[in-house]
C-alpha cells in the first residue's frame, strides 16, 4: 500500500513540473508567492554574439517550441546558428526548473528562478555533438527587473552549455492567487403531486397531502488540494562563471575604433562612440547588450540606438551614424557599402577617425578623377564625330 502512495506522490510531482513548464507559471516560490512568466510564453527571442570573427546567433522561446528552430528538430525550444551549421540547443519536452533562495550566499542569490533545457539527441549530421561527446544544453537565469525581458549577460561555460542571464518584470515573485471557493448550490424542494380522487356524489374535499421533501444531501465543498511542490532538479552542468562577466566578446574585426561592414543580410557597425541606426522597411537590429529592436512592416521605420561597441542590423535599407561617419546600405539603389554618401569598392570600411578621413578623401579623389576622365573622353568623341561628319 505504501508503495502505491509513494508512486502516486511522484507522479503528482512530475505532473506539476510538466504543467509549470507548459504554462510558464511556477508555484511555491515560497509559502505565499509564485513566479508567473506566462506573458513571455511562446515568443521568439534572439541573441547575436561574435566569437573571434565568427557571428553566432542564438534563438529561443520559453515554455514552448520555437518555430524558427523546429526545422532542425520538431519540438526544438532553442537553436544555434554558426559557421558550421544550425544546431538544436534545447528540446521543449526536456525542460526543468528550480528556484533560488533569496537567503542563499551563492553568486546567483539575486536570481529568482532557473529554467534549463537539454537537447533531444534526435538531430543527426556533422558537429551535432560537441568535441567532448555531449549534446548542447541551455540555461536561463531570471532576475526580477523592470523590463519585459532583457538579456543582461551571456556566456558559454562549460563547452556547449549556453547560459543566459535575464532580467524581467515577470520574474518578480507575485502572490499566489487564492483558489475561489466552490459555489454552493441551494437545494430545491420537489413537491409531490396530490392524487386526484374519483368524484363521488356528494362533493368531498380532496385530501391535500403535504409536499414530501426530497432527501437532500448537505453540499460538500470540493476539497482544495495544496499544490505539490515541484522537485527541484539541479542542472546537469552548472556554470562556474559569475554572471557579472561581459557577455559579448570584445574582439572586433580589425580592432578598429570605427568599423562598418555590409553583408548579404544587412549592416554591421562597431564604434567606440554611440551608434544610431534607422531602418526603412522590414528591419531587425541587435546590440552588444543583447537588446533588440525592429519592425515587421514593409513601409515601417525603426530607430535603434546603442551607447557604444556594436550593432548588427538585417534589412534592405539601413542608415547608421557614429561619430562623423554615416554608413548605409540600400539594395534597391546600389550594391555594396555607402560611407558619407559615397559608394565604395568594398564591403568593409574601418580604421581610426584620421584613417577613415584619408580613405574618404581618396575615394572622393578617385570618383572625381573618374568623372573628369569620362567627361574628357566624351568631349573628345563628340569632336571626332563632328570632324568626320
Amino acid at each position: 500500500m505504501n508503495k502505491y502512495i509513494i508512486l502516486l506522490f511522484i507522479l503528482s510531482a512530475l505532473g506539476v513540473v510538466k504543467s509549470s513548464i507548459e504554462t510558464c507559471t511556477f508555484p511555491n516560490y515560497d509559502s505565499t508567492h509564485m513566479i508567473d512568466l506566462s506573458p513571455l510564453k511562446g515568443l521568439s527571442y534572439s541573441l547575436q554574439t561574435i566569437k573571434k570573427t565568427e557571428v553566432i546567433k542564438y534563438t529561443f522561446s520559453l515554455c514552448s517550441e520555437n518555430k524558427n528552430c523546429s526545422s532542425i528538430t520538431k519540438g526544438a525550444q532553442s537553436c544555434q546558428s554558426t559557421a558550421l551549421g544550425y544546431f538544436e540547443t534545447g528540446y521543449y519536452n526536456n525542460g526543468h526548473y528550480n528556484f533560488f533562495s533569496p537567503s542563499s550566499s551563492s553568486s546567483l542569490s539575486s536570481y529568482t528562478i532557473h529554467i534549463y533545457y537539454n537537447s533531444s539527441g534526435l538531430q543527426t549530421g556533422l558537429n551535432v555533438t560537441c568535441p567532448d561527446g555531449n549534446y548542447r544544453s541551455v540555461n536561463y537565469f531570471f532576475m526580477c527587473g523592470t523590463e519585459t525581458l532583457m538579456i543582461d549577460n551571456f556566456n558559454e561555460n562549460p563547452m556547449c552549455v549556453y547560459n543566459f542571464y535575464i532580467s524581467s518584470k515577470y520574474a518578480c515573485p507575485v502572490l499566489t492567487p487564492t483558489p475561489s471557493p466552490t459555489p454552493t448550490i441551494t437545494p430545491s424542494y420537489t413537491p409531490t403531486e396530490s392524487p386526484t380522487e374519483s368524484p363521488t356524489e356528494s362533493p368531498t374535499e380532496s385530501p391535500t397531502q403535504s409536499p414530501t421533501e426530497s432527501p437532500t444531501e448537505s453540499p460538500t465543498e470540493s476539497p482544495t488540494e495544496s499544490p505539490t511542490e515541484s522537485p527541484t532538479q539541479s542542472p546537469t552542468q552548472s556554470p562556474t562563471q559569475s554572471p557579472t562577466q561581459t557577455s559579448t566578446p570584445t574582439t572586433t574585426p580589425n580592432n578598429s575604433p570605427i568599423y562598418c561592414e555590409s553583408n548579404e543580410n544587412g549592416l554591421f557597425v562597431n564604434s567606440t562612440e554611440s551608434i544610431v541606426c534607422i531602418g526603412t522597411g522590414k528591419t531587425s537590429c541587435i546590440t552588444s547588450e543583447g537588446s533588440t529592436c525592429g519592425t515587421d512592416q514593409i513601409n515601417g521605420n525603426v530607430k535603434c540606438t546603442v551607447p557604444s561597441t556594436f550593432i548588427s542590423c538585417t534589412g534592405n535599407h539601413i542608415v547608421c551614424k557614429t561619430s562623423f561617419f554615416t554608413c548605409k546600405i540600400n539594395t534597391q539603389l546600389y550594391s555594396g557599402l555607402n560611407v558619407n554618401d559615397l559608394v565604395i569598392n568594398s564591403n568593409t570600411f574601418g580604421g581610426s577617425s584620421e584613417e577613415l578621413l584619408t580613405k574618404q578623401e581618396n575615394v572622393q579623389n578617385q570618383n572625381n578623377s573618374s568623372t573628369l576622365t569620362f567627361s574628357f573622353i566624351f568631349i573628345l568623341t563628340i569632336l571626332i564625330l563632328s570632324l568626320i561628319l
